[in-house]
């Protein structure tokens, strides 16, 4: 919000732009893609995105209803600590002295080569080796290639033709009655979204 020729990150960014600007301390926000995750990046704030189904979207209008999830911003990490705890039942605060950190890290090798670039990877790579060295021994690092990840531009297409055919579907009867409410690429994507077929579902 400090430079109005950036971007906040797109999507839930209203959100996180109010957190960063300090009119609030922290606000919801729903993703699909990474909604959360990156508002919260760009904006330089604390943003958690939870596991899909931790958090009730009960009363939430749905983007993509097999992969929506909500989640937080928050000003601070603390503050997002206590978001976390009013919209997850099982939360439990993490553990500062790390007496509860993972014993095994797996490693999607194949997905960090293909869509990470040199920088993220060296941050990848930073972030790895911290945890390393957090977690100690004994630790298992598997560095494994998953089959599913094998080609990532199939798998990242896959997953838009499966948000965009729900979001067309769920928008069809709104559509119907007021499509000149709707932004012209919102219309032409409504339009032209492909129903979903079973294999692009699988």
């Amino acid at each position: 919000p400090r430079d109005a020729e950036r971007t906040a990150g797109g999507s839930s960014s209203g959100s996180a732009a109010a957190v960063a600007a300090g009119f609030v301390d922290a606000a919801l926000g729903t993703q699909t893609i990474a909604s959360v995750a990156r508002p919260a990046a760009f904006c330089g704030i604390a943003g958690l995105a939870p596991t899909f189904g931790r958090v009730d979207r009960a009363g939430v209008d749905l983007y993509a209803p097999s992969v929506d999830v909500v989640g937080a911003f928050a000003k601070d990490v603390p503050t997002l600590d206590r978001v976390a705890r009013a919209i997850l039942d099982d939360y439990r605060t993490p553990d500062p002295y790390g007496r509860f950190l993972p014993r095994k890290l797996l490693l999607p090798t194949n997905f960090v080569d293909a869509a990470c670039a040199p920088e993220a990877k060296r941050w990848f790579g930073w972030a790895v080796t911290y945890l390393l060295a957090r977690m100690g021994d004994p630790v298992a690092v598997v560095r494994e290639a998953p089959s599913c990840l094998d080609d990532v531009a199939d798998v990242t297409r896959r997953h838009l033709a499966v948000i965009h055919a729900e979001f067309a579907a769920g928008h069809e009867r709104r559509f119907a009655d007021r499509s000149d409410l709707y932004r012209p690429e919102t219309a032409r994507l409504i339009r032209e979204a492909p129903p979903l077929p079973d294999e692009t579902a699988a």
